[in-house]
């Protein structure tokens, strides 16, 4: 990852810019310990960048 889209995605998940893609109402999967809850997914650059619950 370059240093520009590093500052991309830092921005993004601050809030200084808008996300690239944005899925609300998705069911999203925690494997690490077998949870499923309802949130949305933000992307920026490729990249995850946030998650929350509704």
């Amino acid at each position: 990852m370059t240093k520009n889209k590093l500052k991309h995605l830092i921005d993004a998940a601050a809030g200084r810019r808008k996300a690239d893609l944005v899925i609300k109402n998705c069911q999203i999967v925690n494997v690490l310990n077998d949870e499923i809850y309802s949130g949305e997914v933000a992307i920026a650059d490729e990249k995850n960048y946030q998650h929350g619950r509704d």
